[in-house]
């Protein structure tokens, strides 16, 4: 190692004292250390073990020969071999793959150590990181995604890269330690270089090869349609995909000499800084798997949250992305938005169709009655408009209408077909309106100033002689009804009413009376008809 050729330069230079004195396993007097006579140069007797007694190098040796080589590097060096410094010598030594003649051949600036290596080295091992950098940087390139592959074939296209880097790093570590024979200093930044090389492209294969594995897993079926846990598959691949390289790169770190460990477990109060400032992206990843396992909506649906439109095109680790309808791109983080009021239009196996119909006042009863069943029998016969949940009501007369309530389900999951569906039911509103001869009501007020002959004198007269008659014998139903007077008048009333096409079915369901017959309740009819008569 290095710290050898540094004691050989430090003992060729100094003067060393005799053989005998120098402390060993068969001398008598075995000090438990020894120093060599004006060198920090100090060896160490081992006391248990199975080298027990013998003397090796301190640790402090190791430490300090190489600064105390540069205070005596002026000092001859005595050596048979003709050299001025082991050092130096051996810093320019190759493997067998470097012929010793080209480098003796070598220009003498290029034969200059620095970190302890000859430039001519230095410069051959940046050569050899240029070349591997750009070779994957082209293998990246030639691997980068097309449009005509599948996501798993993307993300594989993407492993070659590191598999290359890892590939020639396995070479270069033998070639310069056998070959190039690095050494000192710089030889400990080339190998800090390479192992944080290493663990840089083992994690960038791991993030690629990860999610091509659970893409290949979420790959859709033979038939085309995708599997229903897709997103989740996904979204797993990625969580593991961000753990493993988080692994990987701590494990770098502390294999360069970085305290990573030491560092998480030191955190302490900072610990929970962290926590806190982590929090959210916590919360929206917890909140990105609740919407996997709730499948509140899925990427494809379109929905509406809170006041906005739209379909969703991703659901990742911390936020939802959606296409709105303006074809804007809105983008939801998870936890703000699993907890929106969300409304999936994309699973109502029926779409509502609902409206008012306003009929202005100078529609007559008949021709209403005729737009109501026209309007039914209309719902009833369209092949896109659920039969059985048909309503069509007369609802309220308004203001200033007649206000019929539409209120039917179109047979469609799809918004466009239920638009033309929806047009398709409002054109035929219209012709059978106007088939009946109504017309719709504006909303408007109209004032009429009319000259006619008022209120019916006669009629007004027999009104107020009725009420006082009321009055007279004590029968004013205000301000309700006696009992004995509901009595008389319960389902008195004609139902269905004459004429009707309901009242043949209907009739065979009528209770026949127990105690009075058909002549009794027909004078008690005609006596709530004329009302209370003066005693």
């Amino acid at each position: 190692s290095a710290t050898v050729i540094y004691l050989l330069d430090i003992l060729g230079r100094v003067e060393l004292p005799p053989l005998e004195s120098i402390p060993g396993a068969d001398a008598g007097d075995m000090p438990s250390s020894w120093l060599v006579p004006g060198t920090p140069i100090r060896i160490v007797r081992i006391t248990e073990g199975p080298r027990e007694n013998e003397y090796l190098f301190s640790a402090k040796t190791h430490d300090d020969a190489s600064r105390f080589l540069r205070g005596i590097d002026e000092l001859p060096l005595r050596s048979r071999a003709g050299i001025d410094s082991w050092s130096a010598a051996l810093s320019q030594i190759t493997g067998p793959l470097i012929p010793a003649s080209l480098v003796m051949e070598m220009p003498a600036p290029l034969k200059l150590r620095w970190l302890e290596t000859p430039l001519w080295k230095i410069l051959l091992v940046v050569v050899f990181y240029l070349l591997l950098v750009v070779s994957a940087f082209l293998l990246n390139r030639l691997g980068r995604p097309r449009h005509n592959r599948s996501p798993a074939g993307r993300h594989l296209a993407s492993c070659l890269a590191p598999l290359w880097v890892l590939l020639l790093l396995g070479w270069l570590e033998p070639t310069l330690a056998y070959q190039l024979n690095i050494s000192g200093a710089f030889l400990a930044m080339v190998s800090i270089t390479i192992v944080a090389t290493r663990y840089v492209a083992g994690a960038w294969l791991f993030w690629f090869a990860t999610q091509a594995l659970f893409e290949r897993m979420a790959q859709p079926r033979a038939d085309g349609t995708e599997k229903t846990n897709y997103q989740m598959i996904l979204l797993l691949g990625k969580t593991v995909a961000v753990f493993g390289v988080f692994v990987v790169l701590s494990t770098g770190a502390q294999a360069v000499g970085l305290p990573v460990l030491s560092i998480v477990a030191g955190l302490g109060v900072g610990g929970l800084a962290v926590a806190l400032a982590i929090r959210p992206t916590l919360e929206n990843l917890i909140a990105g798997i609740m919407l996997y396992l709730d499948h509140p909506v899925r990427v494809g649906d379109f929905c509406s949250f809170g006041d906005k439109f739209g379909t969703v095109e991703n659901i990742g680790l911390r936020t939802i992305k959606l296409r709105g309808r303006d074809r804007t791109l809105i983008t939801v983080p998870n936890a703000e938005f699993a907890n929106m009021e969300l409304v999936n239009w994309a699973v109502c196996d029926m779409m509502l169709i609902t409206s008012t119909i306003c009929l202005r006042y100078e529609t007559s009863s008949d021709q209403l009655r005729y737009v109501l069943v026209k309007m039914r029998e209309m719902f009833h016969a369209h092949p896109k408009i659920e039969s059985e949940s048909v309503r069509i009501r007369l609802a309220e007369l308004g203001p200033s209408s007649l206000q019929i309530d539409v209120r039917v389900y179109a047979l469609t999951r799809e918004w466009n077909e239920f638009f033309a569906i929806r047009e398709d039911v409002f054109l035929r509103v219209k012709d059978i309106v106007y088939d009946s001869g109504a017309r719709f009501a504006l909303p408007a007020q109209a004032l009429h100033v009319m000259r006619d002959a008022g209120d019916d004198a006669q009629l007004s007269e027999s009104a107020e002689r009725a009420v006082e008659d009321w009055r007279q014998s004590g029968k004013l139903p205000f301000p309700a009804l006696s009992p004995e007077r509901l009595r008389e008048l319960e389902n008195s009333l004609d139902w269905p009413p004459h004429g009707s096409v309901s009242r043949e079915w209907l009739e065979p369901q009528v209770s026949e009376p127990l105690s009075r017959d058909e002549g009794e309740q027909e004078a008690e009819v005609d006596e709530v008809r004329r009302g209370p008569q003066t005693s």
